[in-house]
């Protein structure tokens, strides 16, 4: 299921949309779309922050603890934030600029 604005849309047509979402993404991005959890942190020397609601019903939280704990066992500098009543769609949900502040040392 797709959302938008915290809210599904796709349904069961979701299926329909994975090959174009997976052509823009390498069309976008290039090698960087196809990369695993643990090759793209080892891509990269910056540190990386990992958000997850608690109310995901596209990606479990699961998989967020999975990613961090992913880039940490390639030695990463990683954050993770669990984001309390927060669906998938987190732009426009209010996130504190101190989430960020705080990740960035600011």
């Amino acid at each position: 299921m797709l959302e938008w604005k915290s809210k599904p849309y796709v349904g069961f047509l979701a299926p329909l949309f994975v090959p174009i979402i997976r052509l823009y993404e390498t069309l976008k991005f290039g090698a960087y779309a196809t990369l695993s959890v643990s090759e793209g942190a080892l891509k990269t020397s910056v540190p990386i922050l990992v958000l997850h609601g608690d109310q995901d019903e596209v990606i479990p939280m699961s998989y967020g603890i999975g990613s961090f704990e992913t880039i940490l066992a390639v030695d990463r500098d990683v954050t993770l934030r669990y984001l309390p009543d927060t669906g998938h769609q987190i732009t426009g949900t209010g996130i504190p600029v101190s989430e960020f502040d705080l990740f960035l040392g600011l």
